[in-house]
């Protein structure tokens, strides 16, 4: 999360599944973790921090690709009370996978 060096969230928003067991999406964030942890000590830095921008783009991707599902036009546990939805992931499984592999180093600032 940007403003928050050091964070690291295994589950949080928009990583729920109704289809399959968390474990598999806790997984490649704790594999994540451990990169980026070897990462800093590479650099001799004390924190990492995804940039604002790179999340602001990712939130807005999960928001366009989750208005047009069905839980954007349905009451549930999954949305906030503005309609946001924030608990679901919009796709599958080893989609998530890919984007948590995916996350490169000029994606966050070190310091």
């Amino acid at each position: 999360m940007a403003g928050f060096p050091n964070l690291w969230l295994m589950l949080g928003p928009n990583t729920a599944t109704g289809h399959t067991s968390t474990l598999l999406f806790i997984e490649p964030g704790v594999q994540w973790v451990l990169k980026a942890m070897g990462e800093l000590r590479h650099r001799g830095s004390r924190w990492i921090a995804v940039k604002p921008a790179v999340m602001a783009a990712s939130n807005e991707a999960l928001r366009e690709r989750l208005g047009g599902s069905v839980w954007a036009g349905c009451r549930s546990w999954y949305r906030a009370a503005d309609g946001r939805i924030f608990a679901l992931w919009p796709g599958f499984t080893r989609e998530y996978v890919q984007a948590v592999r995916g996350q490169h180093f000029a994606q966050f600032d070190f310091g």
